[in-house]
């Protein structure tokens, strides 16, 4: 298995993403990518840059979204982390359209009502910027 990088052109800046043939594993801005060698071992495969399906939908889904035509992303997404890091990151895919969230809320929705801190640090370790 390869990972594949790209950049991709939004309104909000350029952003980097990458791909497994699995799914999406990374859209972030550039000022906070992590390094290929980090994303090589989180993954345990190497890092190239290029393209592959997930990532053509990617930008195809992008652009619609940045032109008001798309709420939603159905996309397959790649998200190694702890079971508590992923329990926050899922609850982030549960929240509707133009709504937010407070941490506290966001620790009470996965049972963890006294975990606002790690919920925070979970949400900032999380690698697809956009879909938050």
């Amino acid at each position: 298995m390869t990972i594949k990088t790209t950049k991709i052109d939004t309104p909000l800046g350029e952003m980097i993403a990458a791909a497994s043939a699995d799914g999406i594993c990374l859209l972030e801005f550039p000022e906070r990518i992590m390094s290929t060698e980090e994303l090589s071992s989180l993954l345990n495969a190497p890092v190239k840059e290029g393209s592959n399906k997930h990532l053509r939908m990617l930008k195809k889904q992008l652009k619609e979204y940045f032109k008001g035509k798309r709420k939603e992303f159905s996309l397959l997404l790649v998200t190694p982390g702890t079971e508590f890091q992923k329990a926050a990151w899922n609850e982030l895919l549960k929240i509707p359209y133009g709504s937010t969230r407070s941490y506290h809320e966001q620790a009470k929705a996965i049972k963890k009502p006294g975990a606002i801190r790690a919920v925070a640090h979970a949400n900032a370790s999380n690698r697809k910027e956009i879909f938050r």
